[in-house]
């Protein structure tokens, strides 16, 4: 039998992870859209005592996030994936992506992604910038696309992938759910 509770992905009760051994975590993926319910804050104070790497997938918008949370996730300094119209209505610098990922990886010390429609991704890592091949298929990705692509680049480093390889594996793998899809 199974059991659908809608809006139960919203919940977290800090004794699920009661008896949890922090060895076992390579990584941590949040995504935004799931930051929102009342028990936001409980779950992201339990999962701080992980020490691993994390992943923050933003690709519903980091300025729709409540401000204390964001502040909370981004403490924890995870890579982020977001698209550039969300990055830009963070940081507030016009249309400017490299200086607005760059805003946000001195936030996190830690590699920031960013989609920018067909023109590819555009990542930033504090020491050097990347930018995928352009590629018109990518012009449009819808949310289901960018999370396709945010949960690629996450397995991939978590697998051990060099930050390059990670975010051509993500668009790589993406780009092939797409015409799949078709």
């Amino acid at each position: 039998a199974e059991m659908d509770v809608p809006g139960a992905e919203y919940s977290f009760d800090e004794d699920w992870m009661a008896y949890e051994d922090s060895k076992d975590y390579n990584s941590l993926v949040l995504a935004d859209d799931l930051l929102s319910g009342p028990d936001a804050d409980t779950m992201l104070e339990t999962l701080s005592w992980l020490e691993c790497p994390v992943f923050l997938n933003a690709s519903a918008g980091l300025d729709k996030m409540d401000k204390d949370i964001l502040a909370s996730v981004l403490g924890m300094k995870p890579m982020v994936f977001l698209p550039a119209a969300d990055l830009l209505a963070w940081a507030g610098t016009g249309s400017d992506i490299a200086k607005a990922a760059k805003l946000l990886q001195k936030e996190t010390d830690a590699p920031v992604i960013v989609y920018t429609g067909k023109e590819g991704l555009y990542v930033e890592d504090g020491s050097q910038q990347l930018r995928t091949p352009d590629e018109d298929e990518m012009a449009s990705w819808n949310q289901e696309q960018l999370d396709t692509c945010a949960a690629a680049f996450a397995a991939a480093m978590a697998s051990g992938s060099d930050l390059r390889n990670a975010v051509m594996f993500a668009r790589d793998l993406t780009l092939r759910f797409v015409k799949n899809k078709g």
